[in-house]
């Protein structure tokens, strides 16, 4: 038992040297540039989206937290429709599994699905959002859920109350920033 918790410790500091070391890379450079194709058939590239502050939400059908912050997503998406602000998500699913999971759960980003190559580069580690300001650069890489308090109701079944303060305060930033190109 000693064993496997020293084991599983060093799988923990080596997950996380792994995940600083995605974040450093990121942070500060150009956004990996793209061309991808929505669920509708739209082509989006990552050149069209300068200008624009960029929320990108690294998710997958298969992942719990990505599908439990949803919905403070989308509310974040809302509270941002009249700026110059653009929510996009990369699946590595491809648009049949994306399509089967839309009928169940409402999530009103850009989905670009098949987008594995592009997430490896952030470590295939889901959810993760990244912030790019309106130049191109990656300004912040957060990997995992956003902060959540979790509590349980009457019954005992768990409620997760996400909150998107921080991430709200961050993107307002980058909007009041003036664009140098």
């Amino acid at each position: 038992m000693r064993v496997f918790i020293i084991f599983f410790a060093l799988c923990l500091v080596f997950t996380a040297q792994a995940q600083q070391q995605v974040v450093s890379k990121h942070v500060g450079a150009p956004m990996i540039p793209f061309v991808a194709e929505d669920m509708t058939g739209i082509t989006y590239s990552s050149n069209e989206l300068r200008g624009k502050v960029v929320v990108l939400n690294l998710w997958g059908t298969f992942c719990k937290p990505c599908i439990l912050e949803m919905p403070e997503l989308n509310r974040l998406k809302q509270s941002y429709a009249e700026k110059d602000v653009v929510f996009v998500s990369m699946s590595p699913e491809d648009k049949p599994i994306i399509k089967k999971f839309l009928k169940k759960h409402v999530f009103d980003f850009i989905i670009l699905p098949g987008s594995a190559h592009y997430m490896k580069d952030f470590g295939n580690t889901v959810p993760q959002t990244i912030l790019i300001d309106r130049v191109g650069i990656v300004r912040e890489v957060h990997i995992g859920t956003m902060p959540v308090k979790v509590s349980s109701d009457e019954k005992g079944e768990k409620m997760y109350e996400f909150r998107s303060d921080d991430l709200k305060a961050k993107i307002d930033q980058l909007l009041s920033e003036q664009q140098i190109d």
